[in-house]
């Protein structure tokens, strides 16, 4: 296999806060770093492990296959071998666990785990270019200046609702809708001279004000705040704030681990399927012990501990549950972990469907299952109040696209079917409303008619049954205001 070499690669990073040319020589090499890893996992299924020197002495060369992944300057290597920081300090590598490459500079001080460490953490399989879970430590105030969270928060919103804007207006010019857009296509609806403009023509991928990635553009789609800067901002930006744009519920680290997994998977079949033309098959024991090397060519396209294998084979999920995992039709890889109940199909479940053929990195198809109570599950209507107004919201941005796309008359009534094709497929809602018997809520109820340029409505016994956890209040601009 041929790999690229990444030995002068640079890839700038927008932060709020000026960094010094120090920090961002260290944020670079720390990337680059990630970038290797996940070129070493490609090639032989698994990370390098052991100490930070032992990791580097792999990277460089120190590998079955002599492949090099990483090069470095003279100067940055220690006596020893080990990477130095741009301060004279051996950067700290580890991967726990074997899923995560975790990279960290002392910063000027040369005491690790003080205020200005530069520290990375990314999943072993994720590009460290797309992955929205890179953090250089979060946003914090430059020594001796505070920083205004309500300031950057407003700034933020203001900037996804101008990608919102775009991406609309993308869809009017090309016709399409539910399709990847690449930034330089949406940066062509974006004023000249603002932030969002210049982040749109970041070789190194588009980034908010934070620093953290904007994630996939997709014509016709709302964008969505990156989690990382809704947890940074969260002591301001409360409720509902992000609107249309919040980012799905914030995974504990069990359930981003399972997902991680999942994507690993979807990953490792979909270069099968590269390989031998079809993807594996089977239970999903034998899926697993296709990837894992029981194959023609005795090939490891992914690699697992021992702790993570079940005594027939089959994959451990992070409670010890083994994963569901199937190939309908040779079409899609699904995967689907029980979640901390351990029981499959219930709220708690982590579930992915890829198509084989797509990058599950960017493939908007993955998804962790919306809130659905298991039949006899009594219902949390903490849970169910936020997922019935995350439906309306959804609804509204249907109507919005559906009138824009077909230009609508105000006033003119839209049936479910029309809606649909607006709704997130294999969604709670998008099963509702292709319900012959009529589009009713998670609460049972009916939900009511569709208008152009009218705000939808929750249910009035939807709001009366959830009264006893959340206010009227709670449901505007979706109620009727008494």
């Amino acid at each position: 296999m041929n790999l690229p070499l990444l030995a002068a690669v640079v890839f700038p990073v927008l932060f709020a806060v000026q960094l010094s040319p120090r920090q961002e020589a260290a944020q670079e090499m720390e990337i680059q770093v990630a970038s290797a890893m996940r070129a070493y996992y490609i090639e032989y299924g698994l990370p390098p492990g052991g100490t930070s020197l032992e990791i580097i002495h792999a990277l460089t060369g120190g590998n079955i296959r002599k492949v090099v992944f990483i090069e470095f300057a003279p100067n940055s290597i220690g006596p020893d071998g080990s990477l130095l920081d741009p301060w004279g300090t051996p950067f700290r590598i580890v991967c726990p666990q074997l899923k995560f490459v975790e990279i960290r500079s002392a910063g000027p001080d040369k005491v690790f785990n003080t205020a200005d460490d530069v520290f990375m953490r990314n999943p072993v399989g994720d590009d460290p270019l797309l992955n929205p879970g890179i953090h250089i430590d979060e946003f914090a105030s430059a020594k001796g200046k505070s920083v205004d969270h309500h300031t950057v928060a407003n700034e933020a919103l203001n900037e996804l609702g101008m990608l919102d804007s775009a991406l609309d207006e993308l869809e009017g010019k090309t016709g399409k809708h539910g399709v990847i857009a690449s930034p330089e296509e949406v940066r062509e609806f974006v004023k000249k001279g603002t932030r969002l403009y210049d982040a749109l023509g970041d070789p190194a991928g588009p980034k908010d004000i934070l620093g953290n990635p904007l994630g996939v553009l997709i014509i016709g789609v709302d964008p969505k705040v990156n989690p990382a800067t809704a947890r940074v901002l969260s002591d301001v930006a409360v409720g509902t704030f992000w609107g249309p744009f919040a980012s799905g519920k914030e995974l504990t680290p069990k359930e981003k681990a399972a997902q991680d997994v999942e994507i690993f998977i979807a990953t490792a079949t979909r270069n099968y399927q590269s390989e031998y033309g079809v993807p594996p098959t089977g239970t999903g024991v034998e899926i697993i012990q296709a990837l894992t090397g029981t194959n023609p060519r005795k090939e490891a396209f992914i690699g697992f501990s021992a702790d993570q294998l079940a005594r027939d084979g089959g994959l451990l999920d992070p409670w010890g549950t083994p994963y569901h995992i199937a190939c309908p039709q040779s079409k899609v890889i699904e995967i689907r972990s029980a979640g901390s109940d351990k029981i499959f199909n219930t709220a708690d479940d982590i579930f992915l469907s890829n198509p084989i053929d797509a990058d599950p990195l960017v493939n908007s198809g993955i998804h962790i299952d919306e809130y659905k109570p298991a039949p006899g599950e009594t219902v949390d209507h903490l849970k169910a109040a936020s997922a019935v107004r995350e439906e309306m919201l959804m609804l509204d941005s249907a109507i919005d696209h559906l009138a824009l796309k077909d230009g609508m008359l105000t006033g003119t009534i839209i049936t479910p079917a029309q809606l649909r094709r607006y709704v997130k497929l294999d969604s709670r809602l998008y099963d509702a409303l292709g319900d012959p018997a009529g589009p009713r809520d998670i609460m049972g109820n009916p939900i009511g008619a569709f208008v152009v340029d009218q705000i939808p409505k929750v249910n009035p016994a939807t709001v009366k049954a959830l009264s006893d956890v959340v206010h009227r209040d709670f449901w505007e601009p979706y109620i009727d205001k008494q």
